[in-house]
């Protein structure tokens, strides 16, 4: 299998309005892709598609939860009644939240799973039909290490990734000949406001982290890896992530012991940390890539008038 080339191809990105799924539809654009924007803030889907056209690139915005079937089957339609196909479909939206889990509420817990995983299902039933008839296509999922290797403090996240890593893995598996592909990234960390503004009970996040968290850019890059490569599968993210890979497989009693410790300064029955976060609602916080540093709220987010004061 040769590599191949994603310039004209029409690539849904859910999550698209900040972090990874906006670093993959400006990559896509540099690329030559015509991108399909979905996410629940239209005004940053709006800034986005603007500077994916700033790069000479194509964009269509469609706004979507993907938690709700219909929206999500409207954008397939929408992207193939505007753009005549869809050639591959990034499913990137998803939500974290931290908590103990016998803290955790079930409404919690239960959106995690329907964001993270039931959105990537969701995507998957709305593509396959259009990809079935073009004989080809692409379906990526933004796992995570917290697919393979369970985070404490993060049963209903990682249960969510671990769900969507099988799914994929399977579907995979059941295209195989078909001339539809299925990839999958799993990034550690990565510095997006997501990250730094996700609901947390009884600690909090300093964004001092950031510069060992992996980049937004990194992951899309893994995601274009994913499009061009025929023979990628599944993509542990840097150094980070094929630790994470090794230690869990070669030494779970180490892995144990540093959960436990992770888990230990937790305070049970902790207050809600986190004011901001988008686990139910669209966040008022993170405008573009980054969670911290360069192209995040610090900086002026492109397009977008109340950030330039406009």
């Amino acid at each position: 299998m040769t590599q191949e080339s994603v310039r004209g191809w029409v690539v849904v990105v859910t999550g698209a309005s900040s972090g990874i799924g906006k670093a993959t539809a400006l990559a896509l654009a540099d690329r030559g892709a015509r991108v399909v924007l979905a996410a629940r803030r239209v005004e940053l889907l709006e800034a986005t598609a603007r500077e994916v056209e700033d790069r000479g690139g194509e964009a269509l915005v469609v706004p979507c939860d993907v938690t709700v079937r219909a929206q999500v089957e409207g954008v397939a339609r929408a992207a193939e009644e505007r753009r005549g196909r869809i050639d591959a479909w990034i499913n990137n939206a998803g939500v974290i939240a931290w908590s103990l889990f016998e803290d955790t509420t079930e409404e919690e817990f239960r959106r995690m799973l329907e964001v993270n995983l039931m959105g990537s299902v969701y995507g998957a039933w709305a593509v396959l039909p259009i990809m079935r008839r073009q004989g080809s296509g692409v379906i990526v999922n933004i796992a995570s290490m917290a697919s393979l290797v369970a985070l404490p403090v993060g049963s209903a996240y990682s249960s969510s990734k671990a769900g969507l890593f099988a799914f994929g893995d399977s579907l995979r598996r059941e295209l195989k000949g078909s001339g539809i592909r299925v990839g999958q990234v799993l990034p550690v960390g990565v510095n997006t406001a997501g990250f730094f503004h996700q609901r947390t009970r009884g600690f909090g996040l300093s964004k001092k982290v950031a510069p060992l968290l992996q980049d937004p850019e990194t992951v899309a890059k893994a995601v274009l890896r994913c499009l061009e490569n025929p023979w990628a599968r599944n993509i542990p993210l840097g150094i980070q992530g094929k630790a994470a890979l090794v230690f869990g497989a070669l030494a779970p009693r180490l892995v144990d012991l540093f959960g436990g410790l992770v888990a230990r300064p937790v305070q049970k029955g902790g207050r809600l940390t986190s004011p901001m976060d988008n686990l139910f609602e669209p966040s008022e916080a993170g405008h573009d890539i980054r969670g911290s540093g360069r192209r995040s709220d610090e900086d002026p987010t492109p397009h977008l008038a109340r950030r330039e004061g406009r």
